[in-house]
């Protein structure tokens, strides 16, 4: 979030610590106010009610949609009228940032409140599907192409890797995409290994995984190598990167390519999770 006086520094570094007391599942509350929220215009702060939520509007979509969700929230303090309340304050919200639209996730806090997410005019957008694989045995590792290795990312790569991520996600709904700066942010700071399949002068395709957690954050591949078995490659290399154990993965059920790559490897639905969207144009 930008500040631009030692006040809206202190509110901000009081929002966060608001978001750390009181967390929402899986939610990165202080990479969210920090990074994919543009200004204090996309925060709806409702502290005094037990609620912060964020309008993620340095991260949208190839559609102009952004995600909005809650980031800080006291047990129980959202109830109908409060959801009511930061709906209708995130909407007018979104219409000052000028977004296109606004991108729901009905987890455990929003999932009550549905038949008044959907009288505020947001509909079934996609769903979001948290997916596992125990056993990663599906036989032999494909050979790779001739010429074609596997090797970390390095940090003179990282362009090019981000330009092959947002080129095979583009056109997909329920992908964001934060600016390339706060991508490399992410990606200098070493949170997360990532691996490249290239011939020495561009990417073919791409891994990035968590190491403690085996959780694998983009399975990539170029796309005019659509069709041509990359993603059975990347998979492969996961699992040698993680031998013995079990991959979990997060998809959209609107990138039906990859969601059937996954169930023929094994992998199994754990979560699945609606997105609702209310388009503001």
């Amino acid at each position: 979030m930008s500040t631009t006086s030692s006040s809206a520094s202190s509110d901000l570094e009081a929002l966060i610590a608001f978001c750390a007391a009181h967390p929402v599942p899986d939610i990165d509350s202080e990479r969210f106010l920090r990074h994919l929220c543009t200004s204090a215009q996309a925060v709806i702060d409702l502290r005094h009610r037990g609620v912060v939520a964020a309008i993620l509007d340095r991260a949208p979509a190839s559609s102009g949609a952004v995600a909005f969700d809650l980031i800080g929230c006291s047990p129980g303090a959202l109830d109908a009228a409060t959801a009511e309340t930061v709906l209708t304050c995130a909407l007018e919200a979104g219409g000052r940032l000028g977004v296109k639209g606004l991108e729901l996730l009905l987890g455990t806090h929003w999932a009550p409140h549905r038949a008044a997410i959907e009288r505020l005019g947001f509909d079934l957008s996609y769903r979001d599907l948290d997916m596992r694989c125990e056993h990663p045995d599906w036989g032999t590792d494909a050979p790779l192409p001739a010429g074609l290795a596997w090797s970390d990312l390095g940090r003179a790569w990282i362009g090019r890797y981000l330009e092959m991520q947002r080129a095979a996600f583009a056109a997909l709904p329920g992908v964001y995409f934060p600016d390339p700066a706060g991508q490399r942010r992410v990606l200098d700071a070493g949170a997360s290994q990532v691996r490249k399949l290239s011939d020495g002068k561009r990417i073919f395709a791409g891994l990035r995984y968590a190491p403690e957690t085996a959780f694998l954050h983009s399975i990539v591949r170029h796309p005019a190598t659509k069709g041509q078995g990359f993603g059975r490659l990347v998979l492969d290399e996961a699992r040698r990167a993680l031998p013995g154990r079990a991959l979990s993965l997060n998809v959209v059920s609107s990138n039906h390519v990859a969601v059937d790559l996954y169930r023929r490897h094994g992998f199994k639905i754990l979560r699945e999770q609606d997105v609702l969207g209310k388009s503001l144009r």
